[in-house]
């Protein structure tokens, strides 16, 4: 008797060795897969995993840290508490210096994720000084991605393109050329950021030699990418991109980047038929600045009968459902009745729809007649923001040229203009960091109409007297905010090679410029 239960017992010692030394194993395993990036056929290994049967803190740790490098992919609850109170503790107990970075790298992850971005980078930090010390170049590589990721994020673009040229080098050593076309692009896309139009150019073209390592079902948008960066500098080739991406998906952000080159150029009807045409895709893209654009160009063209089929376009997935539902009745009806009964029918659908037009005209022209009183109001109150702050402006001057101490008022009427730029010119807040930037020698690559007249508002707000007379001056050719723009920048002392660098145009353009706004005599 008592010979057979150390029998069992030592059968069942060495069933429980077994079962531990299989889920060992199945750990070695599934960090084996995770290593190598085949990411869901390790998810499904660790999904057969019963926690039950991890039996001690070595096996816990690789496990909640498997879980935790899997979480995107993973439905198990949140796993940082357990990084934070196990796996992190025992790796750095143990010295384990690869596991610990992992750790460290999931945490920022996680962060990231939920949006914490200082305790990100803490992390990632942490993540990149443990791979530091074992010459992990895989590792390392992903942690300046995500610093540079995480940089752009928060706005510190320098850091940004730091990080970014940081993986750039690492990437060559691991031979991987999916991972060089991403540090490629990355560091291009930094130095756009940085206005550093040129270095940017230099990477983007580097970038197109990998273009055949991007996965199939992310060129569309890869080359959405790339067509962004040559926007502004090389608007032909941003075409080609953009076209190259739509014969392989056809897309409305695509399109509506197409249209915006095409706007740029003054091709307004090219970019309104381009509008209409991605608003009528059917994708999950924002559709709001298409929208806008197309109501803008109607209203300001006033055509009424556009803006009608503006508004149906707005309301293409409303319609879609009506449309589907109208559908499935008329079937019904074709169905239950004879031909008599279904025109009947038909007919009172019509009239519901003549009615529903008239509303709609209707319900366009109170749109359109809100949108005058509210473009009208905002004038007004920026106008009488403009003669206030143009006022205080007079007073703080005469208080400067006095050799008394008048920094006490001058303070107090500076305060009055911040508070009324607060309270009534949130544009002229826009207007004011323009200037700045030209004050401060910063160059501003993408003018446009609205930058101009953000700058002009502004700058009328502070010389009144000096925009009148610009704007009653008769010329040559009508004031445009682009023309006007240019002779307040006359008018502040800046010559040709200045108005070159801040306007980001050429001499020719600056010659036609003095030659259209001559004043005529």
């Amino acid at each position: 008797m008592k010979k057979n239960l150390i029998i069992v017992l030592l059968f069942l010692l060495i069933t429980s060795s077994c079962e531990n030394k299989s889920v060992l194993n199945q750990i070695n395993e599934i960090e084996s897969l995770t290593d190598q990036e085949l990411f869901d056929s390790a998810y499904v290994k660790l999904s057969k995993i019963n926690e039950s049967a991890l039996c001690n803190d070595d096996e816990r740790a690789h496990y909640y840290l498997l879980r935790a490098r899997l979480g995107y992919l993973t439905q198990y609850p949140d796993s940082t508490n357990m990084l934070d109170s196990l796996v992190i503790p025992y790796f750095s107990e143990k010295n384990d210096n690869k596991n610990l970075a992992n750790a460290y790298y999931s945490m920022g992850y996680d962060m990231a994720i939920k949006g914490d971005y200082a305790k990100a980078i803490l992390y990632y930090k942490k993540a990149e000084e443990q791979a530091m010390s074992v010459e992990n170049d895989i590792f390392l590589f992903k942690v300046s991605e995500s610093l540079s990721a995480i940089n752009e994020l928060t706005g510190n673009y320098k850091l940004e393109l730091e990080y970014a040229k940081k993986a750039l080098n690492i990437a060559p050593r691991i031979n991987n050329k999916k991972w060089m076309y991403d540090a490629l692009y990355n560091t291009a896309i930094a130095y756009n950021r940085l206005g550093q139009k040129d270095s940017s150019s230099y990477y983007i073209n580097k970038v197109e030699a990998f273009l055949k390592y991007v996965p199939k079902e992310d060129l569309p948008n890869t080359l959405i990418s790339i067509a962004f960066l040559y926007k502004h500098t090389n608007p032909e080739k941003a075409k080609l991109y953009l076209e190259r991406s739509l014969s392989e998906k056809e897309s409305s952000y695509a399109i509506a980047n197409l249209a915006d080159i095409y706007l740029n150029e003054g091709k307004l009807d090219e970019a309104y038929h381009l509008w209409e045409k991605a608003l009528n895709i059917n994708d999950r893209n924002p559709k709001d600045k298409i929208l806008h654009n197309i109501l803008e160009y109607d209203v300001n063209h006033g055509n009424i009968h556009h803006v009608c089929g503006t508004v149906n376009d707005i309301i293409t997935i409303k319609d879609s459902i009506i449309d589907n539902l109208r559908n499935d009745s008329i079937k019904d009806l074709q169905l239950r009745f004879d031909h008599e009964v279904a025109m009947r029918k038909q007919e009172t659908i019509t009239n519901n729809w003549q009615k529903g037009l008239l509303a709609a005209i209707l319900f366009i022209s109170l749109l359109i007649a809100y949108i005058i009183i509210k473009r009208y109001r905002e004038k007004t109150r920026m106008q009488e923001a403009q003669m206030q702050i143009n006022n205080l402006v007079g007073q703080i001057r005469e208080l400067e040229k006095s050799e008394e101490d008048n920094s006490a008022a001058i303070q107090k009427l500076n305060d009055q203009i911040k508070n009324i730029m607060d309270k009534e010119g949130a544009l002229l807040k826009q207007g004011k960091m323009l200037y700045d930037k030209i004050i401060d020698g910063e160059i501003i690559y993408h003018w446009r109409k609205k930058e101009y007249e953000l700058f002009i508002n502004y700058y009328k707000a502070i010389d009144y007297k000096t925009v009148n007379r610009l704007e009653k001056t008769k010329r040559k050719e009508k004031l445009t905010p682009h023309k006007l723009m240019f002779l307040i920048l006359n008018e502040m002392g800046y010559d040709k090679k200045d108005i070159i660098r801040i306007l980001s145009i050429s001499e020719t353009s600056v010659n036609t410029l003095y030659f259209r706004t001559k004043p005529i005599e």
